[in-house]
């Protein structure tokens, strides 16, 4: 009885012990990831304090660019109204700023005067601000952005160069792994550059195609169903079921 005891006391100690380590490392996490937006969201409202004063040099020298003048301004306001916000929406209205900063600088380039200014040349660090990402790292929990290196966009750790954690960026196709049943169905590309699509639960579950999938559902088993030239058709084992790709309206 007295064993029995001690056994069952040890095994409470135990539960304990490791819920109580579980729930520290759940914290930790919470508190490096609020870490880490914390410096993403300093850096943003920096670049959104700057850019009236870049747009105000711009208007100095090239007056007849209200409309890009006006873009930047209005994609500036988006972003601020949706800086507090999911991350889903602080990264479509940064890349909106990003597009109308593009658009911008390229018409600089018309105008040498105002490349030559002092305040422009100051204010040439908005051109190419890291974008931030639903991604988190892996290494270190932090959140991802997406940056731009040699070969293209890819995601890296926030926490750089404390942590040197790296994704390759991938699209999210909106379907479901036949094969699986469980992972999400991800855009990705070949070494040559080709697009593919895989199940994001790789190496465990090996299904890719060529083939794209599509938002109709298979009206046999409920599957995500794929286009292939003029067809759409199920991958699941055992199903089978094809269909034209419908006609537009």
């Amino acid at each position: 009885m007295l064993i029995a005891l001690v056994v069952s006391a040890g095994i409470l100690l135990f539960l304990c012990l490791f819920l109580i380590a579980y729930y520290n490392k759940l914290v930790r996490g919470r508190n490096l990831v609020e870490e880490a937006w914390s410096g993403i969201s300093v850096q943003l409202k920096r670049r959104h304090d700057l850019i009236p004063s870049l747009v105000n040099t711009v208007r100095g020298y090239a007056q007849h660019e209200s409309a890009v003048l006006r873009e930047v301004t209005e994609a500036r306001a988006y972003a601020l109204a949706a800086s507090s916000g999911a991350v889903q929406d602080v990264a479509q209205a940064e890349n909106v700023l990003n597009r109308a900063l593009r658009s911008l600088f390229a018409v600089s380039e018309n105008y040498p005067q105002l490349r030559a200014s002092e305040n422009f040349l100051q204010l040439q660090e908005l051109k190419v601000p890291d974008e931030p990402s639903s991604e988190v790292c892996d290494l270190c929990g932090r959140p991802m952005v997406i940056k731009v290196g040699k070969y293209g966009k890819f995601l890296a750790c926030s926490g750089f160069p404390e942590c040197r954690g790296t994704k390759r960026l991938v699209k999210d196709t909106g379907g479901i792994c036949p094969k699986c049943g469980k992972g999400r169905m991800l855009e990705r590309k070949s070494s040559k550059g080709r697009i593919y699509y895989g199940c994001e639960r790789y190496p465990d579950c090996d299904f890719m195609t060529w083939d794209m999938p599509v938002p109709t559902k298979c009206p046999k088993c409920g599957s995500t169903m794929f286009r292939k030239g003029s067809k759409l058709y199920c991958a699941k084992e055992g199903c089978g079921y094809e269909m034209p790709v419908p006609k537009k309206d």
